[in-house]
């Protein structure tokens, strides 16, 4: 990445803190209802990134300057669990996989999604917080 960027060029990156309550209750329910192979691909962007520690180093010997790294928190705010899960999973790597499986245990998905993240309903919506670590850097 370094090679591309001008002299003193910045680069920024987002890389995922945790797994998140959105995704792992999206995992859960793949795991029991499509199955461990689709959880671990949708996982794969969320599980074993390097953390803030890692990054850093990574930076430096990268041969970047003035490497830094932000944690950061936000609250994603997603439409209603019922419309959005199956609709997100259909422009995932796991697509096939949900497509696969029957209308019933799609819909058992969705219904065990919702479920598991009712304590973040805020009006019509879900309100979840997430977490990045946000690296800058100058080339």
């Amino acid at each position: 990445m370094r090679r591309v960027l001008v002299p003193s060029g910045r680069v920024l990156l987002s890389v995922w803190r945790i797994m998140g309550p959105y995704h792992g209750a999206v995992v859960d329910a793949l795991r029991q209802h499509v199955g461990a192979e689709a959880a671990a691909t949708f996982s794969a962007s969320r599980v074993g990134v390097p953390d803030a520690e890692e990054l850093y180093r990574l930076g430096v010997e990268a041969g970047f300057r003035e490497v830094a790294i932000h944690p950061c928190v936000m609250n994603i705010r997603l439409p209603a669990c019922e419309g959005f899960v199956l609709s997100h999973l259909a422009a995932t790597p796991v697509a096939r996989a949900v497509a696969a499986v029957g209308s019933e245990a799609r819909a058992a998905l969705a219904d065990q999604v919702s479920l598991a993240l009712r304590a973040y309903l805020d009006g019509d919506g879900l309100a979840i917080a997430d977490e990045t670590n946000v690296v800058t850097a100058l080339a």
